[in-house]
Formats: structure tokens, C-alpha cells, sequence
């Protein structure tokens, strides 16, 4: 893995307090050998009343085409839940695709949404197969509210990370309109897993064979990143939305092959009076390696230093637009998440003007980013729908959108991101 730092301004007057922003890009290289780690998959879907008709009939055709992605060696088991736990298969080798096809099919829905349970359960099948030589994880599908066993959003949230921290990743996927978005979204984000919405019951195929790819080409699983300062007093906190752990690192999760993930740092720096290069701290990256057969998680030490110049010199500075491109995108992001705080309490004109603020101060940067300008041109858009439809626009589906749209960016997942939106796209 390839760690770069770079800042939103590389050099800072002399003897001035000032606030930079820093962004640590985490790489892993394409790796084309063709090995990977065996995959312990468990699927956990619900098969309650709401999931009648095509939703059901498409996430089982869905389940069917992810498990033929699988190679031979791969595990898999599948739960399925209503008010009561019910299993399909045990953990079973992919390569017996006719017995686990026949098993789908088998599945009709019925009852309630018992969602602890049947996490709970795929979790235990699991552990069953787990080991150091394999990637686990659980892929948990709803389309409704928790309303048996265990409902508290924050308990199931911290099940997950229970889970993640025994070496089982959650993947979590809503469907339609009716799923509770913030506790999937925060199952992913405490399971290390990813989350998605599945808006029409025609997308389920295409998102399951998305998060079959990304099983298949992990490269790094388990990345956390933490800043130790050095005897400068920093004051930072991250632009992004990664789960803090207990000792103050971020949870970046997984890595791609060939894939770039990064983080956005928001560094308070005192007035330094000491000219030239000098030291902040220091980046530590630690992960695991999802190709190589290693038990110990690999750490990365990356020094972070600075350029101290005079006031005088400071002004011709320029800063690095890649930097204050991906800051303002993050700001717009974290403004729509803080407009569905202001919806979910009907204060839409509030959400408006918040919009429309953070639109106004992204675009006086006059960045040439296409991105920058499309997101700002979307602001407008959503500030516009807040102050004239109101909770005609305000829906459970476009709060969702909202939601996913926001958290997709803030985590740094660009590619599902465009992905998703590639899917609705076609719908309009």
C-alpha cells in the first residue's frame, strides 16, 4: 500500500495561527495474479410480508447470480427471517450452485422482521467457517423496520462492530422505501462493510454482483488510519464520516485492488515561529493484507511535515485545488446530511438556506472541478424542492436518496457512488 499526504495550502505564514487541510490518500496497487483469499460468505435476507412479489422474486434471482460469481472453494450459508429464524443452507462450498439454487427457490414470504435474529444467526454461521486464511463477512438484506428481537438502532450498530472486531465484516442493503436507512447505514460503518439502496426490486441483480466484485478483488481489508501529533498542539478532526474507534483511529475499511480511498483532515495549527520544514506528526496505516496469507495486520508509519515561510512569501502561495476540490465536496455532502436533520423536523426553509449557503461559498472558490460545479448545481436543485414542495418532496424515498448520497461521498465511496446514480438515472 502506497500512502501520500498533501495540503490544501503545502506552506503557512510564520508565527500565525492557521488552519490547513490535509488529505491522506491511501493506494493499493492492481494485482493481477489471480489469487485471493477463499470468501466465508453468509446471506441474511428478509423474506417477511412487505417482501412480497417481485422484491422477493428479484433478491432471490439476485442471490442465485452472487453465488455463481463465487468460486468453488468459497462458503456460503443463507438465512432468511420473518418473525421467526429460518436456515436455507448451512455453510455450504459455492461450486454446489444447483443445491443452493434450489434452496432460493424454495424461500416465500411471510410474517415479520425478526432482523437481529437472522444477523445474529448468519454472524454464528459465519464464525463457523472463519479463520486468518479467509474474508468474512455477512451481507444483511431488509426491506422493513426491526420490529422482533433486538430494535434499538444503536444496539444493532454496535452488534455489528462486535462482529467486525471478531473478524466479520457487514454488508448491509435496504430495499425500497420502508427499511430504517440510518441503522443499515450505521451497521456498515460499525461492521466495516459497505451499504446500499436498492430502489427499484430490478436493481437487486446489479447490486449484488457489485458487491461481489469488490469481495473478489479485496486487496487490503481492516484499514484504519490515526494521527499522532507532535509537540505542536493540533486541534483536528476528519471531513470525511469513517467510524472513530475507541482509540481515535478511523475505520477506512476495505481496499480495492488498484483502488484509492482517502482522508480529510481539518488541522488548527498554532502560530509555529520557526522557519522551514517542520514536523506535525505523524500517519499510522495499519490493515490487513486480503491476498497474502498473513495473520499480522501490516503497519504503515507516514511522517507529516510542513513549510514555514514568511508572511511576505506566503502571499504568492497557491493552494492545491485537488485538496480544496475534495474538501468543498465533502462540505456539500455533510450539508445535505444536516438538511435531512432539518427535514425529519419540517424546517425546510432552514434547510434551504443552509443549502444554498454552503453552495454560495463553494462556488466564490471558482474551482474548475466538473464534479464541484455539479454538486453545487445540486444544492441549488435540492434548496430550490425544500422551499417550494416541502413534504411533497420531503419523502421517505428522496430522504433515503438523500441519505446515500451523503454518507456514499463522506465515506469515500466514489465508485458505488456513481454507480448508484448510474441506476437511477436509467429509472428517470
Amino acid at each position: 500500500m502506497e500512502i501520500r499526504t498533501r495540503f490544501d495550502y503545502g506552506k503557512i505564514p510564520y508565527g500565525k495561527d492557521f488552519t490547513v487541510r490535509m488529505m491522506i490518500e491511501m493506494e493499493e496497487q492492481a494485482r493481477d495474479t489471480g489469487v485471493r483469499k477463499p470468501l466465508n460468505i453468509g446471506l441474511v435476507l428478509d423474506r417477511s410480508g412487505s417482501m412480497g412479489g417481485m422484491k422477493l422474486h428479484n433478491v432471490k434471482e439476485a442471490a442465485k447470480h452472487f453465488i455463481g460469481q463465487l468460486a468453488d472453494e468459497d462458503i456460503v450459508s443463507l438465512t432468511v427471517f420473518d418473525d421467526e429464524i429460518l436456515t436455507i443452507a448451512g455453510p455450504t462450498p459455492a461450486g454446489r450452485i444447483p443445491f443452493l439454487n434450489e434452496k432460493i427457490d424454495s424461500i416465500e414470504h411471510r410474517g415479520r422482521t425478526f432482523l437481529s435474529g437472522g444477523y445474529e444467526q448468519g454472524c454464528a454461521y459465519v464464525a463457523e467457517r472463519m479463520g486468518s486464511q479467509c474474508i468474512s463477512r455477512v451481507i444483511l438484506l431488509t426491506d422493513g423496520l426491526a420490529n422482533v428481537g433486538v430494535q434499538n438502532p444503536g444496539a444493532l450498530a454496535e452488534m455489528a462492530s462486535f462482529m467486525r472486531i471478531r473478524g466479520i465484516t457487514t454488508t448491509t442493503i435496504g430495499v425500497g422505501s420502508d427499511y430504517d436507512e440510518m441503522l443499515l447505514g450505521n451497521m456498515s460503518e460499525k461492521g466495516g462493510g459497505n451499504a446500499y439502496f436498492i430502489e427499484k426490486p430490478t436493481d437487486a441483480v446489479e447490486v449484488f454482483a457489485e458487491e461481489v466484485g469488490y469481495l473478489t478483488s479485496l486487496s487490503a481489508t481492516e484499514c484504519t488510519v490515526k494521527l499522532e501529533p507532535a509537540k505542536h498542539q493540533l486541534a483536528y478532526d476528519q471531513l470525511n464520516s469513517y467510524a472513530v474507534l475507541d482509540d481515535g483511529t478511523w475505520l477506512v475499511g476495505d481496499l480495492y485492488s488498484g483502488q484509492k480511498r482517502s482522508l480529510l483532515l481539518e488541522m488548527k495549527l498554532p502560530a509555529i515561529k520557526t522557519s522551514g520544514s517542520v514536523e506535525l506528526g505523524r500517519i499510522i496505516v495499519t490493515y490487513r493484507d486480503a491476498v497474502e496469507h498473513e495473520t499480522t495486520p501490516k503497519t504503515i508509519h507516514h511522517p507529516i511535515e510542513i513549510e514555514v515561510v514568511t508572511k511576505a512569501a506566503f502571499k504568492s502561495v497557491k493552494p492545491d485545488t485537488t485538496v480544496l476540490s475534495e474538501s468543498s465536496i465533502l462540505m456539500m455532502a455533510k450539508a445535505k446530511a444536516e438538511a435531512i436533520t432539518l427535514g425529519d423536523h419540517r424546517r425546510f426553509d432552514e434547510a434551504a438556506a443552509l443549502l444554498e449557503r454552503v453552495a454560495a461559498t463553494v462556488e466564490k472558490l471558482g474551482l474548475a472541478d466538473s464534479r464541484v460545479r455539479m454538486f453545487v448545481e445540486e444544492l441549488r436543485n435540492l434548496a430550490l424542492r425544500f422551499r417550494t414542495q416541502r413534504d411533497e418532496y420531503y419523502t421517505a424515498h428522496n430522504r433515503k436518496r438523500m441519505y446515500h448520497d451523503s454518507n456514499m461521498i463522506r465515506m469515500n465511496r466514489v465508485e458505488s457512488y456513481e454507480s448508484m446514480i448510474t441506476r437511477r438515472n436509467r429509472s428517470t
